[in-house]
């Protein structure tokens, strides 16, 4: 006979097991400048010579428009605004000049949307690190930060 008492205990020990087999979610970091945050960028490990991505929320507190119009790293050979879609079934990526932020408004850049494509990486991007970006947005100027490379499974790819 099984108690009770012994089946709950294993199930607990058993959840206790998978949770720290989990990696954990990498700390959300914002970084500020004018009325202009950039929240939590990260990008998904990729191979030398490869295409990357960055995903990213842009918040704008201020009472006009601002837009991303480019964005650097010293890893990229070219990097890209760019806008996924999906017509009629089939997957449509386009390169887009700049990301308008709408006043008191926030824009998401998230995979199958908007995101920036790091197009002919020099280096590797390996899971948890964190690579040098700078953002450069028409009124608020530039905004350096480091961008996350994070594993993140079951989520579409842009590149």
């Amino acid at each position: 006979m099984v108690r009770p008492r012994r089946v709950a205990l294993a199930m607990v020990a058993a959840l206790a097991l998978a949770a720290m087999a989990m990696p954990a979610p990498a700390p959300a970091h914002e970084e500020t400048t004018g009325d202009i945050t950039i929240v939590h960028p990260w990008s998904r490990p990729a191979a030398q010579g490869q295409n990357g991505v960055i995903y990213l929320e842009i918040s704008n507190r201020g009472a006009a428009d601002d837009r991303l119009i480019a964005v650097s790293t010293p890893l990229a050979g070219r990097v890209e605004l760019h806008r996924s879609t999906m017509e009629d079934g089939i997957h449509r990526m386009e390169k887009v000049d700049s990301i308008t932020v709408p006043a008191g408004g926030t824009v998401a850049l998230e995979p199958g949307g908007l995101h920036v494509m790091l197009i002919d990486l020099r280096f590797m991007l390996m899971a948890e690190e964190t690579i040098p970006v700078t953002f450069s947005f028409e009124h608020a100027g530039d905004i350096s930060t480091g961008v996350s490379v994070e594993s993140r499974g079951g989520e579409g790819h842009d590149h």
